[in-house]
C-alpha cells in the first residue's frame, strides 16, 4: 500500500499532468505541421478558392490561434521544468524530438512575422537559444555513447530539420540582413545538409535498410521531411545570391528528384501498411504530426521551386491545378490528424466519466 502511495506521489511530481507523461516532448510537432500548411500550402489553397485578401484574414487569425494554444504550451512546460526537468530533457534517443522545439518555434516565428514583427524577432531568438542546446545536448548523447546506429528512427533528422528551420526563420524575420548574414546562413545550411548524411547513416545505413522498414513509425518520413526543409533553405539562399552557380543549382534539382521519389514511395508504404493490417488507420499518436510536417515541407519546397527565378525541374513537372492538389493533400491529413486527436480526447474523457459513475 505504501509503495503504491510512494509511486503515485514520485508520478504526481514527476509529470505536469497524466496526458504528457509519455507525450509531453513531441507537442511542438504539431505547431511544426500546423506552422507549415499556414505558411505555404494554406494561402495558395486560399488564394485560389476564396481570394488572396480573405485568406490572408483566415491564415492571420488561425496563426493568432495556434500562437495562443503556443503561450498555453509553454506555460506546461514551465510547469514540467518546475516538477522534474529531466521529463523534458535526458539522454535517451526518444528525445531527438526535442529538436521540435527548435523547428516549431522558428516556424511560429516566420508564420506570424507579417503580422508582428517584434513578436516573431523574439521567437527566434528563443529558436536560436533552444537551438544551441539541442547541439550541447546532441554532443552530450555522442559523448555518452548513445548515438547507436541501427536502433533509431526518423526522429534523428529532426537535428536537420532544427537547423534549416534557423536559417529559414532568420530570412524571413529579418529580410534586410540577409546579405550582411549569408556567409553564416550557407555554412547553417551545409551543417544541416552534413547533420543529415550522418543521420541517414545512422538510421538507414546501420539499419541496413530492412530495420526501419520492418518497425515503421510515422517519424521515419522525416527522412524526406528533412531534405525538403534543407532544399527550401538552400533555393532561398541561392535567391539572394549574386549571379548563377549552375553547380547549386542542379543540385537542387537532384534533390527534388530524391526528395518527390521519397515522399511517394513512403506513402505507398504506409498505405500497403494500412492494407495489410500492419498499423491502424484510426490510431492517433503525436508523431503523426511528424509526417503532416514532411507532406507541408514538401509543398513548401515544392511551391518555392515553382515561381523559382531560375530554370526548374518543378516548374516542368508541377503546374497550378498540381500544386492544388498538393496542398487539398496537405490540408486532408492536418483536419484527419486533428479529428482524430480530439475525438479521442473526447472519448478518454467520457470513459473516465463513465468508469467515475460506475
Amino acid at each position: 500500500m505504501n509503495s503504491d502511495v510512494n509511486t503515485s506521489a514520485s508520478q504526481a511530481r514527476r509529470f505536469a499532468s497524466r496526458e504528457w507523461r509519455e507525450e509531453i516532448i513531441g507537442v511542438p510537432a504539431m505547431f511544426m505541421a500546423f506552422g507549415i500548411f499556414l505558411r505555404y500550402p494554406a494561402p495558395y489553397l486560399l488564394e485560389r478558392t476564396v481570394g488572396s485578401e480573405s485568406g490572408d484574414r483566415i491564415v492571420a487569425v488561425t496563426a493568432g490561434l495556434l500562437l495562443l494554444f503556443a503561450l498555453f504550451v509553454a506555460f506546461r512546460f514551465l510547469t514540467q521544468a518546475t516538477r522534474e526537468p529531466g521529463v523534458l530533457w535526458s539522454y535517451s534517443s526518444d528525445h531527438f524530438r526535442i529538436g521540435t522545439w527548435v523547428a516549431g518555434s522558428a516556424v511560429l516565428a516566420a508564420l506570424i512575422h507579417a503580422q508582428a514583427a517584434l513578436l516573431a524577432q523574439a521567437l527566434f531568438v528563443l529558436s536560436v537559444i533552444l537551438w544551441m542546446m539541442y547541439l550541447r545536448w546532441l554532443i552530450g548523447m555522442a559523448v555518452r555513447e548513445r548515438l547507436q546506429g541501427g536502433n533509431l528512427n526518423g526522429t534523428v533528422f529532426l537535428s536537420t530539420v532544427a537547423t534549416q528551420s534557423i536559417v529559414i526563420a532568420f530570412m524571413v524575420v529579418f529580410p534586410g540582413h540577409i546579405t550582411t548574414f549569408l556567409p553564416w546562413l550557407i555554412i547553417l545550411n551545409v551543417f544541416g545538409i552534413a547533420l543529415y548524411w550522418i543521420s541517414f547513416a545512422l538510421v538507414w545505413v546501420a539499419g541496413a535498410f530492412r530495420k526501419p522498414f520492418r518497425q515503421w513509425v510515422p517519424q521515419n518520413n522525416i527522412t524526406h521531411g528533412a531534405l525538403s526543409i534543407t532544399m527550401l533553405s538552400a533555393q532561398m539562399i541561392e535567391e539572394s545570391i549574386p549571379g548563377s552557380l549552375p553547380y547549386f543549382h542542379l543540385v537542387i534539382q537532384v534533390a527534388w528528384v530524391a526528395t518527390a521519389l521519397m515522399v511517394v514511395g513512403s506513402l505507398v508504404y504506409e498505405v500497403w501498411l494500412v492494407a495489410k493490417c500492419k498499423i491502424k488507420l484510426l490510431n492517433f499518436h503525436l508523431g503523426n504530426y511528424a509526417r503532416n510536417f514532411t507532406y507541408g515541407m514538401f509543398f513548401a519546397c515544392s511551391y518555392y521551386g515553382y515561381r523559382y527565378p531560375h530554370p526548374s525541374i518543378m516548374k516542368s513537372v508541377l503546374n497550378p491545378d498540381l500544386l492544388l492538389v498538393l496542398a487539398f493533400v496537405v490540408l486532408t491529413v492536418n483536419v484527419w490528424e486533428l479529428s482524430q486527436q480530439l475525438s479521442g480526447v473526447v472519448f478518454r474523457k467520457a470513459g473516465i466519466r463513465l468508469a467515475e459513475t460506475l
